[in-house]
């Protein structure tokens, strides 16, 4: 058959082909593809004119193939079957040989709560599969859709066809260092207003801590600007500052270096923050990016259950 042919040929002709030299009988044949024994005798017709050979003869015993035929059925037959697995089977994964990237979007946040943990666990049980973390970009909902990340961790984004899974709430803490002598047993809001501040903001400006406080005609003396979760924690176990932000991030580096850690005043913020993991539909069903999602949020949340924080919801 020349390119010209096959071009023509459409994969209803193929299988039609495989079930006759199976069951050579269009009746037989006809039964097994849920045709009419007419409608299957057209794609014989059809057959032969493409092939340029009867393919199936009728005798008395039933039908038998030609020459021609019997030296493609063994292709066709490992063809077809091939193609049906294609479209119906689910790709095996296997994390044990995986090669898999896993391309995660997240600010410092998931480096320093998350990924030390699922890097660990995941050495151990794939070794071959590897991860890469992407900063946040400005337009994260398309990233997703392109595939520049797998999943993007946070909080929640907008977007066309992206799925989402709450991992746990967040709440706002305040740390000083641990021999702070302008911090006693009690923190509330004015002893916090009286304090010189280390802010979290990766752009520079206001926070959200900032916006409360501005809604109530309050403000805060800010020192020190970092773009960076680990810079407020560090700095401030090193000075007088006091650092207020995401206390999964805080209570972590409260584990290497001296501070301590209370809850925020109330009147700053009393609302959970939803951490959120989110991609995009199209790696939905994909095995490897499947199983990379679950697992991740699992090592998640066991680390922030060992630090103390809401259970997944």
């Amino acid at each position: 058959m020349n390119s010209l042919q096959l071009s023509r040929v459409d994969a209803n002709l193929l299988v039609a082909l495989d079930a006759l030299l199976v069951e050579r009988s269009v009746t037989r044949a006809a039964e097994r593809l849920g045709l009419s024994q007419s409608a299957l005798s057209h794609k014989l017709r059809r057959l032969r004119d493409l092939l340029d050979d009867e393919l199936l003869i009728p005798t008395r015993g039933g039908m038998v193939p030609t020459r021609r035929a019997e030296t493609i059925a063994s292709t066709l037959r490992e063809a077809v079957a091939g193609l049906q697995r294609t479209l119906t089977d689910e790709p095996a994964f296997d994390p044990a040989t995986s090669t898999y990237d896993h391309r995660v979007m997240s600010s410092d946040y998931a480096e320093l709560v998350a990924m030390p943990h699922v890097v660990e666990a995941t050495r151990r049980i794939a070794p071959g599969i590897s991860t890469t973390l992407l900063p946040p970009a400005d337009d994260v909902a398309g990233a997703l859709a392109r595939g520049d990340a797998h999943v993007a961790v946070g909080g929640p984004i907008d977007g066309t066809g992206l799925r989402r899974r709450i991992l746990f709430d967040e709440r706002i803490v305040c740390a000083v260092r641990a021999d702070h002598e302008g911090v006693d047993g009690t923190f509330d809001l004015e002893r916090w207003l009286a304090l010189d501040h280390v802010r979290y903001s990766r752009r520079g400006g206001d926070t959200l801590v900032d916006e409360v406080l501005a809604r109530q005609g309050r403000s805060r003396r800010v020192v020190v600007t970092t773009p960076h979760l680990v810079g407020g924690p560090l700095i401030a176990a090193r000075s007088d500052l006091v650092c207020t932000g995401l206390s999964a991030p805080i209570l972590e580096i409260a584990r290497l270096v001296p501070l301590r850690v209370f809850p925020a005043p109330v009147e700053i913020m009393s609302t959970k923050l939803a951490v959120v993991m989110t991609w995009h539909e199209r790696f939905d069903r994909d095995p490897a990016a499947r199983w990379m999602r679950d697992f991740t949020a699992r090592c998640t949340i066991e680390a922030v259950q060992r630090l103390g924080l809401a259970q997944n919801r």
